[in-house]
């Protein structure tokens, strides 16, 4: 058996072990479905506070009901590629996992690999019943696009979404903060995220409010994956100008931001690997 093939053998076990943890019990799943639906109707109802549909939203060509509904879905899965490695770096290390893996003949990044690829599953189920539930109970329009088109405009937003968060791993390699868990950091990358990159209301209304706020919504891969998949399923063109544009950002983000970050995770875990084991300091700074 090749190299190869013995780590994508461990890659497997690694995912089955993780989804035994997670779905171990009915009941998680039960209550999975639960937090959707809540989610799913309180934006539902919140959006009825403000009745009417904003002229933002004729560029998209939907309801604000499917625009929001929409961009949870989509959100979810582009959180994972932002959080993803930064997280399955934080948990490893805190239960140890990270210093087991660096002594034996298994790579770390057939880790770190194993727990995106759990996190992509369990975000994908969760997207799919986000969608299915604004299909059937509220009346979601998802356009007439091209659906297939869309979904390699998502994967090439994952991509450079990716790169981002080989970026946001720093935090983990360079501070006490980063160690000692993932929850703060985690609860910041989502709420600024889900703020700025249009997931959940149009970049237009923050531009309206702040024009300067656009250099925040323009840097982030998350806005043109989010932009330019809408834009196709309301029906544009590969070769409609924004399109075109938002998908060349992703390209370059990606081509730039991989690399780099792929070089700084191996810096940050040779780090790791010359300070070893440290137990996480009591008490939350934000820097050291």
């Amino acid at each position: 058996m090749t190299s190869l093939e013995m780590e994508l053998k461990k890659i497997w076990y690694m995912m089955l072990s993780n989804f035994r943890v997670r779905f171990l019990f009915a009941f998680g799943i039960v209550m999975e479905l639960i937090n959707v639906v809540i989610g799913a109707g309180s934006y539902f109802f919140l959006t009825k506070v403000f009745q009417g549909t904003a002229e933002v939203m004729g560029k998209y060509g939907t309801d604000v009901v499917s625009y929001i509904i929409l961009g949870i879905s989509l959100n979810s899965m582009l959180m994972q590629s932002l959080t993803g490695i930064f997280s399955s770096l934080v948990e490893s290390y805190y239960d140890r996992s990270l210093e087991r893996i660096s002594l034996s003949p298994t790579s770390i990044y057939t880790l770190l690999l194993t727990n995106m690829m759990t996190g992509y599953i369990g975000r994908a189920l969760n997207s799919i019943l986000y969608l299915i539930i604004g299909l059937l109970v509220f009346g979601m329009n998802l356009g007439s696009g091209n659906v297939a088109l869309a979904l390699l405009v998502l994967l090439l937003g994952l991509a450079a979404t990716v790169g981002l968060g080989m970026l946001l791993c720093l935090v983990f390699f360079y501070t006490a903060t980063g160690k000692g868990g993932p929850s703060p950091i985690l609860m910041f990358a989502y709420t600024f995220t889900n703020t700025f990159s249009g997931a959940t209301f149009p970049i237009e209304v923050i531009i309206a409010f702040a024009p300067w706020l656009f250099l925040i919504s323009a840097f982030l891969p998350q806005t043109h994956a989010l932009s330019a998949i809408r834009m196709i399923l309301n029906g544009s063109s590969l070769y409609d100008a924004s399109v075109f544009a938002d998908i060349a950002y992703l390209v370059v983000f990606s081509l730039i931001t991989i690399p780099i970050g792929s070089y700084l995770i191996k810096r940050g875990l040779d780090k790791v690997r010359r300070e070893g084991y440290v137990p996480p300091s009591e008490g939350i700074w934000l820097f050291g």
